[in-house]
């Protein structure tokens, strides 16, 4: 099961960094980068019954209501919450409970 642990940690955890070093480095095809990694994470979670995404839109409308342009915002809102839930998982410990139930 080392793809749950790649699907549920780490690629949050990549998205979310790259997102972040894009924006911040103005290097923009990094950061776009990191919003598909982010999106395909929320798809693949609301796809697999997770749960619905009710925070991610949430994030999703606020930065399109607050950053121009809208998508832009969109992208940034959802790196922001995905990285938020990718902490939260971490710090929690969940990680190693997936990471046991691999072996």
């Amino acid at each position: 099961m080392k793809v749950v642990l790649w699907a549920t940690i780490i690629v949050p955890l990549v998205a979310s960094l790259l997102g972040c070093l894009g924006y911040f480095t103005d290097i923009f095809w990094l950061f776009w980068l990191g919003a598909a990694l982010a999106f395909l994470n929320a798809l693949l979670d609301t796809i697999s019954g997770m749960r619905f995404p009710w925070l991610r839109i949430g994030a999703v409308g606020i930065g399109v209501f607050t950053i121009e342009p809208w998508y832009f915002g969109a992208a940034v809102g959802l790196l922001i919450m995905t990285a938020i839930e990718a902490l939260i998982m971490v710090a929690s410990g969940r990680w190693r409970d997936l990471a046991s139930s691999s072996e």
